[in-house]
């Protein structure tokens, strides 16, 4: 019976702890507050005669062990000061003293000691070197490739070919070593087809180009058939199935060339209709089917041919066929597995004599080398000295250890009665599968504990006590049903409330609230997973602006949304600054991949070569000093460089004596314009920059101090980290600003972090597993992992489960994250969603009556998770059912919990207010800036407004107050784009609509476009959030013929029309946010306009932009009337340029391209306005034509206009 851990009030633990233990940690149950405790105990007992350096702690990465590390100086600290025993007083001073050499390391950090302290023993290379530079990876993937061009082995091209197709030969290159990486290829990964499967193909395919086999005969005697005949055999089986299925299959037949080849016969098969038209001839389709049920040996003999035939065909084609695909073809699969498996073998060939000719491992070789030692019977010497070395080895997030790290600890530490192990983890948090980790040797190292050695810790100190027991209730419910899959079956303890004092949020005073979505569709439909999404993720922004308006207390920094992916993310930001509430995206940039590290790079290359003028040069123009260079030639003439080149040297030799961190507070007090603080805090986003610094010159600091590193080692390792650096919690970048900002972040990244009020904003997917895009991922029984790169059909189901398993290990992370308040979505008529799965397990074994008294013998499948592994024979049931499951999900949820069903359905908050509590906050430099850009900022409308001469209303497609057209010109009886009623609600439905649709959709012919699925829905939302269905019906074929007309329309680009709809997601920006300063109040006239604006700063969303050959185009949307007659002719160049200067767009036009201008002045190297911004149009939607270029206006500023705004505004660039 496991048993719960206790730390008492003092400190103490009154339990043996050198003995092998086991503490599983729930969600905020003060692990690492408990960890510490462990390690003072260990050093304070006497009985335990253990130093610190006895001890070996393991985290599981780099900002953890630097955390705990500090956690356990203090405790120690703060022990040695109240500790009136002086035997244990003395061991905590020598604790205490030898701090330096405690082992607190990360596994990877564990293993590169182990191998450097114990050469001999390990049988390592002395000063052998970790590479983190994956250029040596590369250049194998590169050696390969190259081999490749004088094989002769037309099999293996072919394979290549079919990996390649149309991708570029430098993606060919990233997806090899993508995949060499993950090291799933390394022998302990089944593969399928494996090596028997895969000759039998081959054989297969060689017998048919022969000409000879069974396989040829039986596609020879089905193009005898005829429809007719193979209806009457499925009639023979009391199937009803339509002759026109069966005229599909005759017509695939005769489609079929032998003579063309096997892999096109294939391919042909697997056309949607043939294949699976043919299986209806199947026995196993026919007697699963059979009204009477019959059997084929019913029947009569012609008809059991037929069958029997066709089982043959199927059977020959094992194991390509699996029943179930038939609309996939599996050539293109089975090759590109073909060569994967084959390709990564020669990779590591060539990898490892690269890596062998260098001197260096890689992080995988650490762990393998240390497994093979340690492992090693016959050569116990590195065992030894491990075990002479540490007594004691505390592993920490223990859930995400893989079989090689169990198999190091338990051999040292767990095989020896001087020494022991304590494993902390919790397997509810074991979310790192795509990493390695495996939850099996959880409950492997488990069970080699003795039961009486098995604890928990039971209270949650984070989490008020609705939160602790309504996060109970819902995951004893997930985990208590046992998962389909081969993976381990989660364990779920229920957590204890500490009576944390309760905090309210809003006016439920309720822990756990619900927040329903829904909206009533045209004949009974149900809201898409991206209806669903798109209402909540907007339900969300709405009630953060109302918590934040209505609650004094509650600030942005306490709030945090949890998304699965980084798309989510930039939506809820976008959204977010839209109603001026700040916001960040948590881990949106690693730190490495920054200009700050670059800069540093480059410091740390001109200490190692101080008398090199290039390398000082450069240094000079860093934003570390922001020299010009006009002011650096300066400097050269007067001998300045000589002066610097001496200053270098003396700091290159500091810091091999005094470290990097000494040279850096001279480097910061010698930045131009005084200390490099002052300035950076002095401009916009240099509180970031300035943060950055400091994160890279701490690493830095603990780098070098624990690999005695000189200039010239620091250089290379800053090299390889920004080389090869990954997107890890602890390298993302950090900035004190950010804990103001409401925290959009991933799931994952969250784990380990807590907040006041949590979004969750995830259980929308439903895909599956797959390993980097080839193939699926699976367990079988006994949790060995199979690749399947066919993607068969019963491979995709067990991946699925498994998928599921660590999905219901992620959602509870997400919702333990929260301290007093926890939003999740819920929804009444909705298709089934990863939280469907979720909330189903409430009542699993009702829902799983409901759906089997309902359906009967039409109920195919009916398993968790429920949103992909519910299945019905028939469609028509299969809508009820599903419609009476979220029903029934809704009911049981909302008898359990609160659920808001209203909110959905209120007026809009308007945006967010700024505390006059935020305003007081204590701000450096920019940060002022921050603060005043949220009170207040210029804009185009407040220019506008500000503005002398002229009295037309501001952007009438956007304005607060809708403007109403009234032409001068007899109206047409029709509806159409030139009399569709506007204003400013119909202006946000048309951008909304550009922001959100396909634009390859404008391939389609109109007819097709006005009724694609996907169009339907983005319309149909966007009209119900802005008008009605009502409105909808009488608009919306207008609606979208815009729509296709704009997307067809071609923009001018250099003398050539290059259609709008060309420019795919990755050639364009939507709703690009900008800001820069304005230094001084200023006046000045531009496009006949007197302005007037004050010292602060610009704001404005440029509505999109284009890259056409690394030209950038600006582009805003217009939905404005220009009066006139109803026909594109009124659009016409004149009348556009006419509205243009009405409505002051070319003075919008200016600004937006000097935002622009001053950033990519920033951010791109040899920044040449001429050839790097295009113009900007103005795109009158409703006046845009495929055939003509009416609707548009196109006009590109002169350079020194943008300059001479610039000078007006700031003085300089």
């Amino acid at each position: 019976m496991i048993q719960e851990f206790r730390v008492e009030k003092d400190n103490s633990i009154n339990i043996n702890l050198r003995e092998n233990l086991l503490l599983e940690a729930s969600a905020g149950t003060g692990k690492t507050y408990t960890l510490e405790r462990v390690v003072l105990n260990l050093i304070k007992n006497i009985d335990y005669n253990l130093t610190i350096k006895d001890i070996l702690v393991v985290t599981f990465t780099n900002k953890a062990t630097r955390e705990m590390k500090e956690r356990i100086r203090k405790i120690l600290i703060s022990e040695y000061k109240v500790q009136e025993d002086p035997q244990v007083k003395y061991r905590i001073e020598q604790a205490i003293s030898e701090f330096d050499e405690a082992s607190i390391y990360t596994i990877h950090g564990f293993c590169q000691n182990t191998l450097q302290t114990f050469p001999f023993e390990s049988l390592s290379l002395f000063n052998q070197e970790i590479n983190r530079d994956s250029v040596i990876l590369e250049n194998s993937v590169w050696d390969y490739l190259r081999s490749l061009e004088t094989t002769d082995n037309s099999k293996l091209l072919e394979e290549f070919y079919s990996f390649r197709g149309n991708k570029e030969f430098s993606l060919v290159v990233k997806e090899l070593m993508s995949l060499y990486d993950r090291g799933e290829f390394n022998g302990e990964l089944n593969l399928f087809p494996g090596t028997e499967d895969s000759l039998e193909i081959y054989n297969m395919k060689a017998d048919f180009e022969s000409g000879n086999g069974r396989l040829i005969q039986l596609i020879q005697t089905f193009k005898m058939y005829n429809p007719t005949l193979m209806l009457e055999a499925s009639k023979a089986m009391s199937v009803s199935t339509r002759i026109t299925s069966f005229e599909k299959v005759v017509k695939g037949f005769e489609g079929v060339d032998i003579s063309e080849g096997f892999y096109p016969f294939i391919e042909k098969l697997y056309t949607k209709g043939f294949c699976d038209n043919l299986f209806k001839l199947s026995s196993s389709f026919l007697e699963g089917k059979s009204k009477k049920g019959l059997t084929i040996n019913d029947i009569d003999e012609t008809s059991r041919e037929i069958i029997l035939n066709t089982d043959e065909l199927f059977a020959h084609l094992e194991p390509l066929f699996d029943g179930k695909n038939f609309d996939k073809n599996p050539i293109d699969r089975f090759l590109s597995g073909e060569f994967i498996k084959k390709a990564l073998k020669e990779v590591d060939i060539f990898y490892k004599k690269r890596q062998e000719s260098m001197g260096v491992l890689s992080y995988n070789d650490l762990i393998d080398n240390l497994h093979k030692r340690v492992m090693d019977k016959g050569d116990e010497s590195l065992l030894i000295a491990l075990r002479k070395k540490y007594k004691v080895a505390l592993i920490d997030e223990f859930q995400d250890t893989d079989k090689k790290q169990w198999d190091i600890f338990n051999r040292v530490f767990g095989g020896s009665k001087e020494h022991n192990f304590l494993l902390i983890g919790d397997p509810k948090q074991s979310i790192y599968g795509f990493r390695g980790a495996d939850l099996e040797i959880y409950y492997k190292a488990k069970e080699s504990v003795l039961e009486k050695n098995r604890y928990f810790l039971g209270t949650n100190y984070r989490s008020e006590d609705g939160i602790v027991t309504g996060v109970n209730k819902i995951f004893s419910s997930v985990f208590a049903i046992k998962g389909m899959g081969n993976t381990a079956q989660t364990t779920f303890i229920d957590a204890n409330s500490s009576g944390k004092d309760s905090r309210f949020i809003d006016e439920s005073n309720k822990n756990i609230e619900f927040l329903l979505y829904d909206e009533e569709l045209e004949d009974g439909k149900t809201l898409t997973a991206s209806m669903c999404k798109r209402g909540y993720f907007n339900l969300i922004v709405n009630k953060i602006v109302y918590l934040l308006n209505n609650n004094k207390e509650l600030l942005p920094g306490e709030i945090s949304i949890l998304v699965e992916n980084h798309k989510d993310s930039i939506f809820l930001r976008d959204k977010l600054l839209k109603k001026s509430v700040p916001v960040v995206i948590s881990k949106q940039k690693n730190v490495y991949k920054s200009n700050e590290a670059l800069d540093l790079l480059n410091l740390l290359k001109a200490l190692n070569r101080p008398g090199g003028n290039g390398e000082i040069k450069t240094l000079l123009l860093s934003n570390i000093f922001a020299y010009s260079l006009k002011e650096i030639h300066e400097m050269e003439e007067n001998g300045g460089l000589e002066i610097l080149s001496t200053v270098l040297l003396e700091w290159s030799q500091r810091v091999v004596h005094s470290g990097l961190i000494s040279v850096w507070k001279d480097v910061e007090a010698s930045s131009k314009k005084g200390h490099l603080q002052t300035r950076l805090l002095s401009t916009i986003n240099g509180e970031r920059s300035y943060t950055n610094y400091k994160h890279l010159i701490e690493d830095l600091n603990i780098i070098q101090k624990s690999e005695r590193l000189n200039s010239l080692g620091l250089y290379q390792r800053l090299h390889s980290l920004i080389e090869s650096s990954t997107d890890d919690e602890e390298n993302s970048v950090r900035l004190d600003r950010d804990s103001q900002a409401v925290q959009i972040m991933t799931i994952h990244a969250s784990k380990g972090l807590e907040f006041p009020v949590v979004f969750f904003a995830g259980g929308f997917d439903s895909g599956v597993k797959r390993s980097s895009g080839y193939g699926v991922k699976y367990a079988e029984k006994g949790g060995v992992w199979t690749l399947d790169f066919l993607s068969r059909y019963k491979s995709s189901l067990l991946a699925e489960r498994d998928e599921w398993e660590e999905k219901k290990r992620l959602y509870y992370v997400a919702l333990t994250r929260a301290g007093s308040k926890l939003y999740l979505p819920i929804f009444k008529r909705s298709d089934l969603l990863g939280i469907s799965s979720l909330y189903s397990a409430q009542d699993w074994d009702e829902t799983k009556l409901l759906l089997e008294d309902r359906a009967g013998d039409k109920l195919e499948m009916c398993e968790q998770p429920i949103h992909r592994q519910l299945k019905f024979s028939n469609s028509k049931i299969s809508k009820e059912l599903k419609l009476a499951l979220t029903q029934k999900i809704f009911d049981d949820i909302s008898r359990e919990f609160y659920v808001d069903k209203e909110f959905y359905q209120s007026e809009d908050p308007g945006s967010y207010k700024i505390k006059q509590s935020e305003l007081n906050l204590s701000f450096n430099g920019v940060s002022t800036g921050f603060r005043d850009r949220v009170t207040w900022l210029s804009s185009y409308s407040a220019l506008t407004r500000n503005s002398h001469g002229s009295t037309s209303k501001e952007d009438a497609d956007r304005n607060d107050d809708e403007e109403v057209i009234t032409p001068e010109y007899k109206k047409s009886d029709e509806l159409n784009s030139f009399n569709l009623p506007g204003g400013a609600t119909f202006g946000d439905f048309i951008h909304e609509l550009f922001e959100e649709i396909d634009f390859s959709k404008y391939k389609l012919p109109l007819d097709e476009f006005l009724l694609d699925e996907d169009v339907e829905n983005l319309t149909v939302l966007g009209a119900k959030k802005h008008f009605d269905l009502d409105w909808l019906r009488g608009n919306g074929l207008v609606v979208k013929k815009i729509i296709w007309n704009t997307l067809n329309s071609r923009l001018p680009m250099n003398g050539v029309g290059v259609p709008l709809g060309e420019f795919g997601p990755e050639r364009r920006i939507h709703e690009r946010e900008f800001y820069f300063r304005v230094d001084k109040k200023s006046r000045f006239s531009t496009h006949g306009l007197e302005l007037s604006v004050d010292k602060g700063y610009v704001k404005g969303f440029i509505d999109l932009i284009l890259n056409n050959n690394g030209v950038l185009y600006i582009a805003d949307w217009k939905s404005t009337t220009i009066k006139g007659e109803e026909s594109f002719s009124t659009y016409s160049s004149l009348n556009v340029e006419k509205s243009m200067n009405e409505h002051n767009y070319h003075l919008q036009g200016l600004i937006y391209t000097v935002a622009l201008y001053i950033h990519l002045k920033k951010t791109k190297e040899n920044f040449d306005y001429s050839k790097d911004i295009g113009g900007y149009y103005y795109l009158f939607v409703r006046g845009m034509s495929p055939e003509s270029d009416t609707g548009i206006c196109f006009y590109k500023p002169l350079e020194s206009e943008v300059l001479s705004f610039i000078n007006d505004i700031r003085g300089e660039l």
